[in-house]
């Protein structure tokens, strides 16, 4: 199971995630693995200013772990909307 959670399975680009981005992200994982409702963000995530990966915006971002390491090749395919 170690290696499906891994970011370097899905993500090699994408570290820095902001809120949106990883949230859309993590929602498609979890539907298409597990047919679940969404996991969030870990409770306690550090975020910091930067660029999110994903969206190529400046905002708050953390790394993708705190998302349980999302497939983001899936926002598109589930067409998932905040």
């Amino acid at each position: 199971m170690k290696k499906e959670l891994d970011s370097n399975n899905h993500a090699t680009t994408i570290h820095n995630v902001c809120s949106e981005c990883g949230l859309k992200a993590s929602e498609a994982t979890f539907k298409k693995k597990w047919i679940k409702s969404v996991q969030y963000c870990f409770y306690v995530s550090s975020y910091h200013k930067w660029v999110c990966d994903y969206c190529k915006e400046e905002k708050s971002v953390t790394q993708t772990r705190d998302f349980y390491y999302p497939d983001f090749n899936l926002i598109e395919q589930w067409k998932i909307n905040t």
